[in-house]
């Protein structure tokens, strides 16, 4: 499907240039049950990511988190400007139509696939995000960790009750009893978020594989990676979290966005500097214009005037007198963790399957 979207005005507030980048691993699993896909628009000035993490078991949980990417890809191609000027309606949206792909895919497959999912999208100047399970997004400003998104999870219950820490909640027994879910009979009540973004900020979208096995340092230590070693490091995460994870490593996702130079200031140099060169030649021609066209132009109206009456001009060569240096010289200028109510297990938990025939994730 093309990656279409329509134009719209950029937004009054500064925007920023962005990169993205992705890494994935099986890990010990005998199926790959995570997803993820992103889609910009041509001028690659809007961003649209999710990351998906199937859940179910048996192969499920992979046709359950391929069918909400898929819709995620098909909203954004259908999307109109009016879409993307609200971002937080048009992630709400994409939330239903994800549920309902989840649940027509399980049965046509005839089976209980379930997907938890985080999503994202930015212009540049802001960033908007929703997510159903324990999928995260992870934003940094000034190179530290600044906040992430709340789990739809039992273990996320436990530790806002301080029955355990934060490094505890990805090793903790009941870290796949989940409160929330795509697929499930009842539709989720999606989280959203928002921020503004300045330069240097960074945003990570991770399934669970990932964020169980990694230090916030070197989570933090991702986004300070100079731009052409970013993937590499990502991937060297990835594989990390897939070591440490043993024979019991989860599928791993992670889709890294960060934010660079202000958008335009680049060319708003440019301009300067073509700016000054073209003052530096008209500066230029009209010295010569004034010290040797229009001293040319006199000597040949002297010659003309004193040559009257006589048989024939003087075949001197008119001379152009020297350019001034002081009128051609000129000066370039310079151009200008996040507390939430509790809630408790409902009818809507759903435990992660793990892919192999026990009941429970390992």
């Amino acid at each position: 499907m093309e990656n279409k979207a329509p134009n719209i005005p950029f937004p009054a507030t500064r925007q920023y240039n962005f990169a993205v980048v992705t890494s994935t691993s099986q890990g010990a699993r005998d199926h790959q049950e995570d997803a993820c896909g992103q889609w910009s628009d041509p001028s690659g000035t809007r961003l649209f990511a999710v990351v998906a993490d199937g859940a179910g078991g048996h192969g499920g949980g992979a046709d359950a988190s391929k069918a909400a990417v898929d819709s995620a890809a098909l909203n954004w191609g259908k999307s109109s400007g009016s879409d993307l000027a609200e971002p937080a309606a048009f992630l709400a949206q994409w939330m239903k139509d994800a549920h309902l792909a989840v649940i027509e895919a399980s049965a046509k497959i005839q089976r209980s696939g379930r997907s938890v999912v985080v999503a994202c999208f930015t212009d540049g100047s802001s960033v908007h995000w929703v997510h159903a399970g324990d999928c995260r997004l992870l934003r940094f400003r000034g190179g530290k960790l600044v906040e992430r998104t709340r789990d739809d999870s039992v273990v996320q219950v436990l530790f806002e009750r301080g029955e355990i820490t934060e490094e505890q909640m990805g090793t903790h027994p009941d870290q796949s009893r989940l409160l929330q879910s795509l697929g499930g009979e009842e539709a989720p009540s999606p989280r959203p978020g928002k921020a503004e973004v300045a330069a240097g900020d960074g945003l990570i979208l991770c399934s669970d594989g990932f964020w169980e096995h990694l230090t916030q340092a070197e989570l933090e230590k991702l986004i300070g990676k100079p731009p052409a070693k970013r993937q590499e490091a990502l991937d060297q995460a990835v594989a990390e979290a897939v070591r440490r994870g043993g024979v019991k490593a989860d599928n791993t996702t992670a889709l890294m966005i960060v934010f660079g130079e202000e958008k335009g200031r680049f060319r708003s140099a440019i301009r300067w500097v073509i700016l000054l060169i073209f003052a530096a030649l008209v500066a230029s021609a009209a010295a010569w214009w004034r010290g040797g066209k229009l001293s040319d132009l006199g000597h040949l109206w002297e010659r003309v005037r004193a040559g009257m009456g006589r048989s024939a001009p003087s075949r001197e060569p008119i001379v152009p007198s020297k350019v001034s240096e002081s009128a051609t010289k000129t000066t370039k200028s310079p151009p200008a963790a996040l507390p939430a109510s509790e809630a408790g297990p409902s009818s809507s938990e759903v435990t992660k399957e793990p892919q192999t025939p026990a009941e429970q994730k390992p």
